[in-house]
This record gives C-alpha cells, structure tokens and sequence, in this order.
C-alpha cells in the first residue's frame, strides 16, 4: 500500500473484469460429462499464472548427464496432463489455494511424451550442481535420437532408451558415418537413430564428447522410401515408411509442417484418398 491506495507491481495478472481465466473444472473429475474448463476470475484465478512462471517442476523429465532434469515456469507448467498424481509443496492462501514452490509428479494413467527440455539447475539457484555425472565411466557407445542440434556451438542433445538426455560435444571434424559414407555433423537430422562413440578426452560439465558418431536410422530415409513407393504406387508400403518416420521424428521434435504432411499421408492412405502425383519432396538430397 502506498498512501492508502495501491501500488504498481512490477508483475500483475488479470483478476477479473470482463474477462476471466480457463481453469480446470473440479466436477469433470467425478462427472466426465461435465466440461473440462470452466470460466474462473479474482486473485485465486491467476494462481496458475504465477506457478506457470516461477514453480519447479521435478520428474517430468529425465536425466541429464547424470542429474534428474529440471523444468521451471512455464516449461514445467506444460508438461501437466490432466489425471496426473502430484506431490504440491508451497505456501497456503485463502480459498484453499496453495502458491506451489515445486510440484512432484508421483504417477499417472497414461503416458504423455515429454515437452521440451529441461535443465539441471535448480529454482533460485545461480550454479549447475557440480557434475556426478555417469557419463565420465561409460566405455562402450551410446545409442539414442537426436533431439537437437547446433553444429555451429558444436554439440547435439540425444534422447537415450531410458530417457536420459546427454549432451554430446562435437567438432568440426567429427565424422558421422551413414550407409558407408561419411557426413559432417550439420547433415545429422533431428529424429535420426544415433550410435555415439565416445572419445576418452574428458568434456566440460561431464558432457560426452563424440569420437565418432554412426547414424543407425534415418529418419530422412524412412521419408524418401515413402515418397518412392507412394510414386509407384505401393500405398501400403509407402503408409510403413510414412509412420516410420513420424515414429521416429516424435511430438515436438521437427518443423510441424514437416509433421503435418506426414500425418496428412498416413490419413489420407487410411482412407483410400489418393496422394499428390509425384509426391513432393522434403528431405535433403545429400541423406
């Protein structure tokens, strides 16, 4: 209070007015046939703006380079599903609203693909914990997708099959070795099934740095091979292919045009509508 009247925060959110919040509807938990949002407003209403930004969210994700990943703010706030059983640790306020410092996932009913990445430094702290990453005593390769990648900063990211998200170091000389050729480290497509060999030099942060990397999988090639069957007109094959890819791109990890003309063909195979003739191209020539 200032004076007697309020102040300017340095944050506000809507409270009320003509327009109010969409927020989850209590009674659709026991009722499925009530709506899942209703319409919400005043200082409760915006609790959720304030968790979407500041909250940390614990085991939503994986792990990266040995340490349990993190999501703060909204990129937390995006991967809650409804039914999910979570543990809320925070301040209570009045209406039986609680200010969430960190929410815990426990469970939940059915699996949802991770959204995006999150990170190893905890809310409010200013450093990474020191690194007890398990990637320093691992000897053979590493297989897993590429999830992203910035050749320019000379490092990819690489989803393993148990989910832990690794870093990987690499140069402008690593080799990336496809089909008997070889191929630079930019020719790497997200989606793609990788194999990392590991060099023995250690890697700031207990990162990974790459030897060699050998691709297993191509994402671009399960395209192209849909593109040459579906012009031959093998829909069926071309459907295989299609899927294969889509499978190996996942929610969230490629340009979604490139996804929405995918599932475009997927659909219109399953319904017996014919395809674009030709097909049009979308991968690279060169793999």
């Amino acid at each position: 209070m200032t004076g007697g009247r309020r102040g300017t925060p340095d944050v506000s959110a809507l409270s009320g007015g003509n327009a109010h919040y969409a927020v989850l509807n209590g009674e659709h938990v026991s009722d499925p046939h009530q709506p899942l949002l209703r319409a919400n407003g005043g200082t409760s209403a915006s609790s959720p703006l304030w968790a979407s930004l500041t909250t940390q969210f614990n085991g939503f994700g994986g792990v990266i380079n040995g340490q349990p990943e993190i999501f703060t703010g909204t990129s937390g706030f995006a991967n809650l599903r409804v039914g999910d059983r979570v543990d809320v640790r925070g301040m209570g306020r009045s209406n039986n609203i609680i200010a969430a410092d960190v929410i815990t996932l426990l469970g939940r009913t059915v699996a949802a693909s991770q959204t995006g990445v999150g990170q190893t430094r905890p809310s409010g702290s200013a450093t990474t914990p020191g690194a007890t990453s398990r990637s320093s005593t691992r000897i053979g390769s590493i297989d897993g997708t590429v999830q992203q990648i910035d050749a320019a900063d000379g490092r990819i990211v690489i989803v393993t099959d148990r989910r832990e998200v690794l870093n990987v170091r690499t140069s402008s000389a690593t080799p990336v070795y496809f089909q008997n050729q070889t191929y630079r480290v930019e020719n790497l497509e997200i989606g793609d099934r990788v194999r990392v060999n590991p060099d023995s030099s250690p890697a700031p942060g207990g990162e990974i740095r790459a030897a060699s990397i050998e691709v297993t999988r191509s994402v671009q090639n399960a395209v192209q091979s849909g593109y040459i069957r579906a012009n031959l007109g093998d829909r069926d094959g071309a459907r295989t292919c299609f899927a294969k890819a889509l499978a190996l791109l996942g929610d969230g990890t490629a340009a979604p045009e490139v996804v929405a003309t995918l599932r475009d063909y997927v659909q219109k195979i399953d319904r017996g509508e014919p395809l674009p003739t030709p097909l049009g191209e979308m991968a690279r020539p060169e793999k």
